[in-house]
């Protein structure tokens, strides 16, 4: 997979359109080409055809589900993005 903050590969997506089709939905993070959101984590939801727009990863972060090109995530590292136990 590739390396966080570099934005997803092709093989990248193919394994997330098999995870979607599994029924699970894949943890990414964005990068620095997300702009404001850069750093935080999502799941993706969806993905249309990139034919149809670059903007094809469809990424649900707190309520929203947005769409976003590949560039601006990557695959989130194992275990990132779960919350801490409260004290």
């Amino acid at each position: 997979m590739g390396a966080a903050g570099q934005g997803l590969s092709e093989d990248d997506v193919r394994t997330f359109r098999e995870a979607l089709a599994a029924g699970r939905k894949p943890k990414v993070v964005f990068t620095a080409a997300a702009g404001q959101i850069a750093g935080q984590f999502g799941q993706v939801v969806e993905l249309t055809d990139p034919a149809e727009s670059d903007e094809f990863v469809v990424v649900r972060f707190g309520r929203d589900e947005l769409p976003f090109s590949p560039a601006d995530v990557a695959v989130a590292p194992r275990g990132a993005g779960r919350k801490a136990a409260e004290p």
